[in-house]
């Protein structure tokens, strides 16, 4: 195993495993998780990648619910009917989330927003989806020292940038 580093920016892909423990990956994330817990180690945490735990959370319900894709066409139709009764679950995960996060605060200046829309576009530009490419700009912007993934597509594209990243890429298999 990687020798992880704190501060750590944990993907959302990760989080959902960990919620959801039915998933492959549990046992690797339960450790991963553990490591950090034991080691007190700093998790930095963005409005992005909430709103993906999220999106992933209410998707898993919908799915277990209904056995059918939620989609943002089906979710405008369905919101109010049975996706609110979800947001109790929501709350308590995220709530979870922040025991262990933080979301550092900063107001970045123009320039700043400049320099950061930059940094995303040569990231898509290599290769890496657009919210993944927000989450590194978050990351190499906010003294991570290691990005955990179980994304291989976006693991392998860093890698070919990784010269360019002030952090490493852990990827769980």
């Amino acid at each position: 195993m990687m020798h992880i580093k704190s501060p750590v920016y944990i993907d959302a892909n990760i989080w959902v495993y960990y919620f959801f423990r039915e998933d492959k990956f549990f046992d690797k994330v339960y450790n991963i998780f553990e490591t950090i817990a034991k080691e007190d180690f700093i998790v930095v945490s963005s409005y992005l990648l909430i709103e993906e735990v999220w999106w992933s959370i209410i998707k898993n319900l919908y799915k277990r619910e209904t056995d059918r894709e939620l989609n943002r066409h089906r979710w405008r139709k369905e919101r109010l009917k049975r996706i609110s009764n979800y947001m109790p679950i929501v709350k308590e995960i995220t709530q979870k989330m922040f025991e262990v996060t933080l979301i550092p605060e900063r107001i970045p200046s123009k320039d700043t927003v400049i320099k950061e829309l930059k940094q995303v576009l040569f990231y898509i530009e290599n290769y890496i989806d657009i919210n993944d490419a927000f989450h590194l700009m978050y990351a190499q912007n906010n003294g991570v020292k290691t990005f955990i993934t179980a994304d291989k597509n976006l693991a392998k594209y860093a890698s070919n940038i990784k010269d360019k990243l002030s952090f490493d890429i852990f990827l769980v298999k």
